[in-house]
């Protein structure tokens, strides 16, 4: 109760990215107030349940399937590069940026700057020479991107979009991403090329590093657990319910971050009794409150996806 009030108060903002203000600054997750309120209600018009319905029906079957076809006869592969390689299209795909190319050289390419670019989430962990040379990779990275990348496809989508304006095509014929729709609604958010560009990137990283963590964690605990149970995997397919109560239960057993960073913008208190003056830092451990007995039962630290769930609590967490 305590993480999920600190997670609700408003007078709290985000702080886990302050140090990688490179990258994060301006951008959706380090937003606070209005300001996030303002740019979350224009990007919320895309997360909507037939845009994931198209993706889950339409856009990863073919994606999945064309990846895990390439390395059918390859040498084993590391589950997280497959994934890697995965969710390298599905982030480009809805943070809209376009593949000039199509080559394997591309991929990687791509797949190179989606692990620089990630470097910033973790800059805060790094001192010294360590720091700075991880700075310069980070900005080198951001320009290559920008050059290379968001540049061609910012410029194609906004040509799309006057096209819109002007009355020759409909607002539905436009590219399902968060580009288009930013660049649509540019009179109401004013954004600068620069912060746009942070924007893009960043939904570039973050959706494809968190989905690689939750993917291979939930794969991991799926056979872990059709071992010990003795549940042949076409069975546990057939099995749509169970199959997702398998993926809810990873995720909770596994956030995407181990920890929710806060810092106090004004004086407040939260529900444990405790005063926070303005600037204080507050960590909220979001792996032992999903892991909590009186909440998710005796075994919580165990994965079961038949687990009673929690009245009035996420599945997730």
């Amino acid at each position: 109760n305590d993480c999920e009030a600190a997670l609700k108060n408003n007078d709290l903002r985000q702080s886990l990215y302050d140090a990688g203000s490179i990258l994060m600054e301006k951008v959706l997750v380090n937003l606070h107030g209005e300001e996030h309120k303002s740019r979350r209600t224009i990007e919320g018009l895309l997360f909507r349940r037939s845009f994931f319905r198209l993706y889950e029906a339409e856009i990863l079957p073919p994606l999945i399937e064309a990846t895990l076809a390439r390395l059918i006869d390859s040498d084993p592969n590391d589950l997280k590069d497959i994934s890697y390689r995965i969710m390298l299209h599905v982030s480009l795909s809805f943070s809209g940026i376009d593949r000039l190319l199509g080559t394997d050289e591309e991929s990687e390419e791509l797949n190179q700057l989606l692990i620089r670019l990630g470097q910033a989430a973790t800059l805060g962990q790094h001192t010294g020479d360590e720091h700075d040379r991880l700075v310069a990779n980070i900005e080198s990275a951001i320009n290559e991107f920008e050059v290379s990348y968001f540049g061609p496809s910012r410029a194609r989508r906004e040509l799309l979009v006057a096209r819109v304006k002007a009355g020759e095509m409909s607002e539905q014929e436009l590219p399902r991403d968060v580009l288009t729709l930013l660049l649509l609604h540019q009179d109401k958010l004013n954004l600068s090329h620069r912060v746009l560009l942070k924007e893009i990137a960043f939904y570039y990283l973050a959706s494809a590093h968190t989905s690689v963590h939750s993917l291979t964690h939930c794969m991991y605990e799926i056979f872990s657990w059709l071992n010990v149970t003795g549940m042949p995997v076409a069975e546990l397919l057939k099995d749509q319910l169970l199959l997702q109560r398998c993926v809810h239960e990873s995720v909770r057993l596994h956030p995407s971050s181990p920890e929710a960073w806060r810092v106090a913008d004004v004086d407040t208190a939260i529900p444990n009794g405790c005063n926070l003056k303005a600037g204080t830092a507050v960590v909220i451990d979001l792996i032992t409150a999903n892991r909590q007995p009186e909440v998710f039962g005796e075994d919580a630290n165990k994965f079961n996806p038949n687990r009673a769930r929690p009245s009035a609590r996420n599945p997730t967490g």
